[in-house]
């Protein structure tokens, strides 16, 4: 009897151990308790080996189209240039950036509620990224049919490279004109339709040393168009206006 108790005890051991190699082997995340920020704040954070995915809430109301975007910290040591995004409701994954890190993360909230957003990097535990970055969760600009929006950038350097218009009721042709109305010559603007799951899909864009320039879409369907504009975060004393206009058939 004693040998046979003896045997137990050494079963029930063993197993307690595996049971305590598995949890060690498999943490769920490097930070376990999400940081509450709102829709309009910009947050600075870091990726290391150690903290390697950080945790973001949120509380969002149906229909708001929500553009998050991660991008190098400047004013960091290190910076990371492959943030890698995650926005979930109740665990389940609703979009991620995982095939348009430059497009940012872009998706309209089916429902009200709390949204958790995870900000990462390439192969997480096991990439080697590491680095400061920005993020900024926002609701972008709308740009309808016949409006006009001036940005004067002023003498401070800005934050983002990016900036994101949405343009709604786009089943018609349009065109989109870019003009610099203040600073050297340069063009980094792209328009791309958003699926449901927040993939992007770049239709027309104009580039280079332009003052400016316009594009015409034709969506053909009604789907959901977005614009981005680059501009350099140290060009300062940089102005320019986007306009919006619909083709008469």
């Amino acid at each position: 009897m004693p040998q046979r108790s003896f045997k137990i005890g050494m079963l029930l051991a063993f197993i307690a151990l595996l049971a305590s190699s598995i949890v060690v082997s498999h943490p769920a995340l490097a930070q376990a308790t999400p940081t509450a920020i709102t829709v309009g704040d910009t947050i600075k954070g870091e990726i290391t080996d150690k903290a390697y995915e950080l945790a973001y809430k949120f509380t969002g109301k149906k229909n708001d189209l929500i553009v998050v975007q991660a991008e190098a910290d400047p004013d960091a040591k290190q910076a990371l240039y492959s943030a890698y995004l995650r926005l979930l409701r109740d665990g389940k994954v609703l979009a991620d950036t995982a095939k348009n890190y430059a497009s940012g993360l872009i998706l309209r909230l089916s429902k009200d509620g709390d949204y958790t957003l995870i900000v990462t990097r390439r192969d997480g535990k096991t990439g080697t990224d590491k680095g400061g970055f920005i993020m900024r969760v926002s609701i972008p600009d709308e740009l309808t049919d016949g409006s006009t929006i001036d940005i004067t950038r002023g003498e401070e350097k800005g934050d983002f490279y990016s900036t994101y218009y949405s343009l709604p009721d786009t089943a018609d042709l349009f065109t989109l004109t870019y003009s610099i109305t203040k600073g050297e010559p340069s063009a980094d603007v792209a328009i791309f339709k958003v699926s449901p799951d927040g993939s992007t899909d770049t239709v027309g864009g104009l580039s280079g040393d332009l003052a400016g320039g316009s594009l015409m879409i034709n969506p053909g369907e009604s789907v959901f168009y977005m614009a981005r504009v680059g501009v350099s975060r140290y060009d300062t004393n940089f102005d320019f206006s986007l306009a919006r206009a619909a083709v008469k058939k």
